[in-house]
């Protein structure tokens, strides 16, 4: 009967499927909470079982898998150039199958999204219960948070992209608590800025767009007390208040950073865990693209073209997706969270949704929340 259906359902390939990405998904979640040594054996299985589980997807694609290769080989090289060991740059791998697997299978939407509003209410509950949303974390940064969920958002975004059904609001509500909560100043920065892209991309003439302008503007006017009392009661706890949105100790740890570039470092990066400024930070960059650079030198400007092209395709047809996009990659210059990381698939996945051939139409899935 109904329990035969519904078992049925799972065992479904859309199901196995489903499965697997939510797996990778609150596997990463719990990265943050469990012991070293823990921590160490995910790392493996971030490399290890998509690789081995997806590599069907790069053997299909030889121009891809060898852009891939390639770049496997650069971080090597520079790697050995500044004789500094680290798996990091084969991460490349696993993300870009991760990728492959997002964009190319089906999977139920619906589970997908409940699963983002129950950790939400995770973390909206451990708020309520005055207790810090990081409270369980293992040696690992309350900022996370706002990257946790950020990224969720984003997965819902590019599969509700292949079914072609318009983008859903309601996502950047929880969005918004959580990284108020999380008290995070790019968290919080951009949520917002997600609410103000979905805005604007729902506005589709000047008008409007004035329209829309002269009643925020009013309405700050209009209401300026009360929103002095809103700031103090949700951000007067935030880093907001005590340090504003600049951070002096990453200004400091980039302005470090690009004092050491030389011909040597330019090319092949310059190797931060020599430099006892680093050091004092747990060799912690704060910065995705400094990481970036450190680990592939020159052929860091290969990774900032492809995203700026990628951004570009994106804007002429899917203005929002683009957006979210950008601002994951904004969040992405004020910590270490992509590059290489479990996190990347998503971005590989926007420069693969510009490049439509790489998508299977038919793979859409219908399950609507």
């Amino acid at each position: 009967g109904r329990s035969y259906k519904v078992s049925s359902k799972f065992m479904s390939k859309e199901g196995i499927n489903t499965t697997l990405l939510l797996g990778y998904i609150l596997l990463s979640v719990l990265n943050f909470y469990v012991p070293h040594v823990v921590k160490t054996i995910l790392s493996l299985f971030f490399l290890l079982v998509p690789t081995i589980m997806g590599v069907k997807y790069l053997l299909g694609q030889k121009k891809l898998a060898s852009l891939v290769a390639l770049l496997v080989f650069v971080f090597v090289m520079a790697r050995t150039v500044n004789l500094s060991f680290s798996l990091a740059g084969f991460y490349i791998i696993p993300n870009t199958i991760m990728a492959f697997f997002l964009l190319r299978e089906k999977f139920n939407i619906r589970i997908i999204k409940w699963s983002y509003l129950l950790l939400c209410g995770f973390y909206i509950s451990l708020g309520l219960r005055g207790l810090e949303l990081d409270t369980y974390f293992n040696d690992a940064s309350r900022n996370l948070i706002s990257v946790i969920i950020l990224t969720f958002v984003a997965t819902i975004y590019i599969l509700e992209y292949k079914e072609n059904t318009a983008f859903s609001f309601w996502p950047i509500i929880p969005a918004i608590v959580v990284c108020v909560m999380a008290v995070g100043r790019s968290g919080i920065i951009c949520s917002l800025l997600l609410l103000f892209f979905y805005l604007l991309s729902k506005i589709n003439s000047v008008k409007r767009l004035l329209l829309l302008i002269a009643i925020v503007g009013g309405g700050i006017t209009w209401y300026a007390n009360d929103i002095v009392d809103i700031y103090d009661d949700a951000f007067a706890k935030t880093r907001f208040a005590a340090e504003g949105i600049e951070s002096e100790d990453r200004n400091l740890l980039l302005n470090t950073y690009l004092s050491n570039m030389n011909v040597k470092t330019f090319m092949f990066g310059y190797d931060y865990t020599n430099n006892l400024l680093f050091n004092s930070l747990d060799n912690n960059a704060h910065n995705s693209f400094v990481r970036l650079h450190h680990f592939m030198g020159w052929s860091f400007f290969f990774f900032i073209i492809v995203f700026f092209q990628s951004g570009i395709r994106l804007c002429r047809g899917y203005f929002f997706l683009a957006s979210v996009f950008f601002v994951l990659l904004v969040r992405g210059t004020v910590d270490n969270i992509f590059f290489f990381e479990k996190y990347d698939f998503i971005l590989y996945a926007f420069c693969l949704i510009a490049n439509k051939k790489y998508i299977y139409s038919e793979n859409t899935i219908s399950a609507k929340i």
